[in-house]
């Protein structure tokens, strides 16, 4: 079976459904296009939701990133201007590995 005659065959009860909504007068916006077109339109927009939130991932990993390296420049220029050279040049050599 084809994935034309499975949908098809799953969309009738909704074009059933339609039918009499409109023969009742309730609603002619009940088929299978209007359906078609909701399903598409909600599943763009999870994807743009999706999108924008692995943006603020991305822009908050790169300040997190940012703040590291600043923390880094600035203890290390503390502990060279501040300790004595045997602590100093161990924790350069301990910079220097990680």
């Amino acid at each position: 079976m084809n994935t034309e005659k499975i949908a098809d065959l799953l969309l009738q009860p909704v074009d059933r459904v339609g039918y009499y909504l409109g023969r009742y007068g309730i609603s002619r916006d009940f088929n299978r296009h209007n359906l078609i077109a909701l399903a598409m339109t909600e599943k763009e927009r999870l994807e743009g939701e999706l999108k924008v939130l692995e943006l603020r991932v991305k822009i908050r990993r790169r300040k997190l990133l940012k703040a590291r390296q600043d923390l880094e420049h600035s203890v290390s220029e503390w502990v060279n201007a501040n300790a004595p050279e045997p602590v100093s040049s161990r924790f350069n050599r301990f910079l220097a590995q990680h």
